[in-house]
């Protein structure tokens, strides 16, 4: 699972743009719009690279509530991130202080892609928002696609599943629990 999709780093982009900068646009039009005007911009790589982005805020009970539930079902779950480098100790830190179930099985495909690491863990199924990953990892597992702005353009390339939410997982993996075997997340 990209742990992108467990914490809000996207919701603390905006509102840091919103409070510190004056953005003045809705969420969606500022990810679809705004933010590919300033990629690859000083601006935009200080924001990448500070630190407080990606621990300022509690994963969101609901979807710590999901993870325990996969977890007393017995699933596997690996978090695997594309944060920078300089970001990983701050990100693992996040997972033990907010207690995520297997914390210990994390991945920081830094100097690899998402997809070595997501085989490396062998994970039948993957969520992420990322279009880009979305294409490289379906040839190779089952993906749940989170809906975001940016990934809404996504068109048919494969078979993949939308959700609004890892709050959905449990809808699709215990269906698959009872009629499959056990596999990893």
């Amino acid at each position: 699972m990209a742990s992108e999709v467990l914490y809000p780093w996207h919701e603390e982009v905006y509102d840091y743009f919103v409070e510190e900068r004056d953005y003045k646009g809705t969420y969606n039009k500022f990810w679809a719009e705004y933010v590919p005007t300033i990629q690859g911009t000083t601006l935009m790589d200080n924001v990448v690279l500070d630190p407080t982005r990606y621990s300022h805020r509690s994963i969101k009970s609901a979807y710590l509530d999901v993870l325990n539930e996969l977890d007393s079902d017995g699933w596997e779950i690996w978090y695997i991130s594309s944060v920078p480098e300089s970001i990983a100790l701050d990100r693992v830190k996040w997972y033990k202080s907010n207690n995520l179930p297997q914390c210990e099985n994390y991945k920081f495909p830094y100097r690899l892609s998402k997809l070595d690491a997501v085989m490396g863990a062998k994970c039948d199924y993957f969520v992420e928002d990322r279009t880009q990953t979305v294409k490289e990892l379906m040839k190779h597992t089952f993906v749940f696609v989170v809906n975001k702005p940016w990934n809404e353009k996504l068109g048919y390339i494969g078979e993949f599943e939308r959700i609004n939410s890892v709050l959905d997982l449990p809808e699709y993996l215990i269906e698959d629990w009872v009629w499959g075997e056990e596999e990893d997340v």
